[in-house]
């Protein structure tokens, strides 16, 4: 079952809850283009603005609400999420001032889904929150269990079905209690989805079937068509083609008594995939034929429909024409004979024509016919193709998900930061792609504790292979060489990385700040090291820049030893150390950079708070930020409370 037709599905669930009583004609006539909208969007729209602008909000503030909420939902569905949003927003103002309830918590959903969309996920888990307590509040217990499942479908948005599923599962529980069995089958489909992408297939499938058994008692043959359809699909996910024929052809049959074209295509697709994948081509390129052959008779169907208007337009015409007849009797008598030879030979040209054109439309279909069976089979090729293909991408992506699991063990763990660190402190480190040329690294020698927080050359695979060698050698000067100072650290790296990856000439290494904190008795010395990236202390309100080389650890236009700096730091005060991937990430309104000056900013403000709160704040604000763009570069940052 494909995602965005699940989260969908979810919607319209929402959607199809009783709706309000009509209390007076203005409610009647938003409902009106509620329904209007199913059928002709911008009518829907012109209407609903109509009425925004009609309704006195003084005398009617509970239907402008509704009015500016069913208009913020009209134009999510036609894209135009900035005017979604600020019609959103006009009726949020008007239900918090007004506590409507009953809107809020529809209103709620609403939000949530278009912040949903707009993968703004907090914000998103925000409005379904404030949703469900509403419900809660006044124990609606519908709501509440469709509102859980939106908080889930948060989660399973970001792949993380292991957090949904305890969602979808408080959901069903309530339906099942509540015995809202259509409920309850949505939710089965919701769990079963989960499942599926975690390949747990048996547990989908099963629950999958619980909705079966719901929806043939319910007699709702769509949805039963569509589970059918889905129970498939999972059997061709498990590799059990044999078991997937049974329900496919269930679907089909159905699909074909509903005429519900769509699904039917998508059907004789999984077919043809699972005879194909059993090296049954013949029956694999019926049943693509079948599938292609389907988007032509709706095409078909749909010239039908032209055709029965333009002969509705014809009788009419022909009506009118006898009632002028009768009224010009003798006229007609007296061009009677003209009339009839025009009208024979009218008739005598058209069905030449239609001869002609029924000649030459066989002989081009027959031509199509036979390029039809050479594309379909080109495309069975091209399928097979296209599935290698993906398998290999599949083990190239295993490969890297299994190196990102190896660079994790050589970064410093949580429990060994806390151990030696003894103080408050937060690491966000957010990679570009799934193994990161940023690092941190921890290691302790003899009465001193070293951090190192570095941004190797390149991102993705090549920086991820820098950054175990970085690591390698930081250990080996620290560990094995008992290099305790700081900048002499450094040299010993960047000698290393000159003699190793850089003899051609490539100018391979990292950026980064090294720190080391000496504990003698109750006393810590602070000193660190730094290559081009500065670290940054906070103390007594005040931001200081610490001073930096600025040179890299490698080849690079200077080559004079790291300097080693001390920091002068009373208790309370902050160290902050980090890469340039946040400051360097475009978005906000312009799409420009995000700064230095601008997280500088950010990190003052916010100093006060409890660092686990301003890395939560770190973390929602760049998201903000970068918006629908991508990430350009690995993120770290890590902050220290001395």
């Amino acid at each position: 079952m494909k995602k965005v037709a699940f989260i969908f599905l979810f919607f319209l669930t929402f959607l199809r809850q009783p709706l309000f009583a009509q209390k007076n004609s203005v409610q009647y006539k938003i409902k009106q283009a509620d329904s209007l909208f199913a059928f002709n969007k911008d009518s829907a729209i012109k209407l609903l603005l109509h009425l925004t602008k009609a309704i006195d909000s003084r005398k009617a503030p509970y239907e402008l609400a509704m009015a500016y909420k069913s208009l913020g939902m009209s134009y999510y569905f036609k894209a135009n999420y900035p005017e979604a949003l600020i019609n959103y927003q006009k009726s949020e103002k008007l239900i918090e001032a007004n506590k409507f309830t009953d809107l809020e918590i529809s209103l709620r959903n609403l939000l949530g889904t278009f912040y949903k969309k707009q993968k703004l996920y907090k914000k998103a888990s925000d409005e379904f929150e404030k949703g469900y307590q509403q419900a809660t509040a006044i124990n609606d217990s519908s709501n509440i269990a469709g509102l859980l499942g939106d908080m889930g479908l948060v989660f399973a948005e970001q792949n993380k079905y292991k957090e949904a599923r305890p969602f979808f599962e408080r959901s069903l529980s309530i339906y099942l209690l509540k015995n809202n069995l259509r409920g309850a089958s949505y939710a089965y489909d919701y769990l079963a989805e989960a499942y599926a992408a975690e390949g747990k297939y048996d547990e989908a499938i099963k629950l999958m079937k619980k909705a079966l058994q719901i929806r043939e008692h319910l007699n709702d043959e769509s949805l039963v068509a569509v589970n059918l359809n889905n129970i498939g699909e999972v059997y061709i996910q498990q590799g059990e083609h044999g078991k997937a024929l049974p329900y496919l052809n269930k679907s089909i049959i159905l699909s074909v008594k509903l005429k519900y074209a769509d699904l039917l295509q998508h059907s004789l697709g999984l077919l043809a995939e699972c005879y194909m994948k059993e090296g049954n081509f013949k029956l694999a390129y019926e049943y693509n034929l079948k599938k292609n052959n389907l988007k032509d008779s709706i095409f078909n169907e749909r010239n039908s429909q032209i055709i029965q208007e333009a002969e509705g337009k014809y009788q009419s015409v022909k009506k009118q024409n006898e009632i002028d007849k009768l009224s010009a009797a003798n006229l007609i008598n007296e061009v009677k004979v003209s009339k009839q030879q025009n009208v024979i030979l009218f008739f005598v040209s058209v069905l030449l024509l239609a001869a002609a054109a029924f000649a030459i439309i066989a002989k081009y279909y027959r031509k199509v016919k036979k390029s039809n069976r050479i594309i379909t089979l080109q495309h069975i090729q091209t399928e097979h193709q296209k599935k290698i293909i993906e398998e290999k991408q599949s083990e190239i992506l295993d490969s890297i998900n299994y190196a990102k699991r190896i660079q994790n063990t050589v970064f410093a763990q949580t429990s060994f930061l806390q151990e030696h660190l003894k103080t408050d402190f937060f690491v966000m480190f957010k990679p570009k792609d799934i193994v990161s040329g940023d690092f941190y690294w921890a290691a302790s020698n003899h009465d001193s504790f070293y951090l190192a927080v570095c941004d190797s050359t390149g991102h993705g695979v090549p920086g991820a292979f820098m950054s175990l060698l970085n690591v390698g050698y930081l250990s080996e000067a620290i560990n094995e060489k008992n290099i305790q100072d700081c900048g002499q650290v450094l040299n010993y790296v960047r000698q290393r990385l000159i003699h190793s990856v850089n003899k051609d000439g490539q100018q391979d290494g990292f950026d980064g700040i090294l720190l080391r904190i000496e504990k003698s008795g109750s006393d810590k010395k602070i000193s660190y090291a730094s290559a081009y990236n500065s670290p940054l202390l906070i103390s007594n309100n005040n931001v200081k820049h610490l001073p930096a080389d600025k040179m890299p650890v490698g080849i690079g236009e200077k080559t004079a030893s790291f300097t080693t700096g001390y920091i002068n730091a009373a208790s309370g005060d902050i160290v902050y150390l980090f890469t340039d991937g946040y400051p360097d990430q475009f978005g906000g309104a312009k799409g420009k950079k995000f700064k230095y000056k601008q997280l500088e900013e950010l990190l003052l403000s916010n100093h006060h708070l409890p660092l686990t709160q301003q890395k939560e704040i770190l973390e929602t604000t760049f998201e903000e930020w970068r918006g629908p763009l991508e990430q350009v570069d690995d993120v770290l940052i890590i902050g220290i409370k001395i």
